[in-house]
């Protein structure tokens, strides 16, 4: 018995209780109201024959009138016979609404289908869009430098009139004490009264560090030939000790500019959208980037400024025509990959992977994805119910489930453990899954 069918028993049933309730026990039940058809005499109440005195003590014995209809009976007969009238009443109405039913729910199958497909659409060139944009990145490597050795310069004159050479290595001293050596040979032309001949080499401190860089003529005086002076016109530099630095790494840079190309990006994107007419989509733009940066990588830095720059061109289609030749690969593809009849289900993902133009022909490039899901059509699941109509449960799902295009199968039956054999009575119900 299904659910409809027990709450009206259920209902009747509490009607009854409550009427018992409500009356005292040996009360006389109110006859119950009879509906008149139309167009019909009240029937009349015969008339009770007079009777004789001695039946007066007998009604006042406790036997009192009442009852179902206009018959009169006992309090307990005539409670009965209105339980009887109900339970009647109560099978005509439920009995119809407790026949066998069977509902089948079936999961029809899926697969998700791929495509790399070139379609050609009509396209439109949009104005070339070009944007920059800069950010400071914090430096996170380290740097180390040995201890260095002064540089600088020493001139020799000649005040004889031949010419004279002075050997590479040659060993000088500063006014202070910091000994000095040449790095290359000099080869000082003669003298050509009142002129000197002069010519200068490159020197260093023979100690590193900071000591080495002495200033400008601490080196004076004759040395190394007759008729030769030397000296340093300018400072020596860049003697210094050891030392750990911060410096800007590869990887700073590198973090920098892909920021910056995402972010840029973006925009690039967004000033092309804005260009686009009704029902048009942009192609991947086309590229040109530029980055430069106020540091190199190794170089030493607390920090480094890097601007990236892009000049974009794009082109624009129509994006319904691109969508159609879309999904027609997918289908082929369907055909191709899962036999007939499956069809697609929800939206396909499209991307747009590469674009090429030619003229007024756009060349897309293009990556789709879709779910694909078999159909089943109302003569395959009225030939479903015809074909497990009066089968046992577990009989039908196994049958079902080795039927193509089936996934899953769920039975619930009433009113028995088989299927009824009345073909109308089973409903087919399609739950596609997400």
């Amino acid at each position: 018995m299904d659910e409809e069918a027990a709450k009206a028993i259920e209902a009747a049933m509490r009607i009854v209780q409550q009427k018992a309730q409500a009356q005292p026990e040996g009360a006389t039940p109110e006859p119950p109201v009879v509906a008149e058809a139309p167009g019909e005499e009240p029937a009349q109440e015969p008339q009770e024959a007079e009777q004789p005195a001695s039946v007066e003590p007998e009604r006042e014995a406790g036997v009192r009138t009442g009852g179902c209809g206009k018959r009169r009976w006992p309090g307990v007969a005539g409670l009965m016979a209105c339980v009887i009238s109900v339970t009647v009443l109560i099978l005509l109405v439920a009995l119809p609404l407790v026949r066998p039913a069977a509902s089948v729910t079936i999961i029809p199958a899926q697969a998700t289908v791929t495509v790399d497909a070139a379609i050609q659409v009509t396209g439109r060139a949009l104005p070339t869009v070009t944007l920059s944009q800069a950010h400071t990145v914090q430096a996170t490597g380290t740097g180390h430098q040995d201890a260095q050795a002064a540089h600088g310069g020493v001139t020799f004159y000649n005040g004889y009139t031949e010419t004279q050479t002075i050997p590479a290595g040659t060993l000088l001293q500063s006014a202070g004490g910091v000994q000095m050596v040449t790095d290359a040979g000099a080869v000082v032309p003669p003298a050509n009264p009142p002129t000197q001949g002069q010519a200068t080499v490159p020197a260093h401190a023979l100690e590193t560090g900071p000591a080495g860089n002495i200033k400008a003529y601490s080196i004076y005086g004759a040395c190394c030939r007759a008729y030769i002076l030397v000296e340093n016109t300018a400072a020596f530099t860049g003697g210094q000790q050891a030392r750990t630095f911060q410096a800007v790494t590869q990887g700073d840079l590198d973090a920098a500019t892909n920021g910056l190309k995402t972010s840029l990006m973006q925009s690039v994107n967004a000033a092309f959208e804005a260009q686009l007419q009704q029902g048009e989509a942009s192609a991947p733009p086309d590229c040109a980037i530029r980055m430069a940066s106020d540091h190199r990588a190794g170089e030493e830095g607390a920090q480094a400024s890097v601007t990236v720059t892009a000049t974009c061109a794009a082109q624009a289609y129509q994006a319904q025509e691109a969508q159609a030749q879309v999904m027609q690969s997918l289908t082929v593809a369907a055909g191709r990959q899962l036999g007939d009849g499956y069809v697609l289900i929800g939206d396909p993902r499209i991307t747009v992977t590469g674009a090429s133009a030619n003229g007024t022909m756009l060349r897309l490039d293009v990556k789709a994805q879709a779910t694909m899901a078999y159909r089943f059509g109302q003569g395959q699941l009225q030939a479903i119910r015809s074909r497990i109509a009066g089968m046992d449960k577990a009989e039908a799902a196994a049958w079902l489930a080795r039927q193509r295009g089936v996934k899953a199968v769920s039975i619930e039956v009433s009113g028995g453990a088989s299927l009824p054999q009345d073909v109308s009575a089973i409903r087919c119900i399609l739950l596609y899954a997400e």
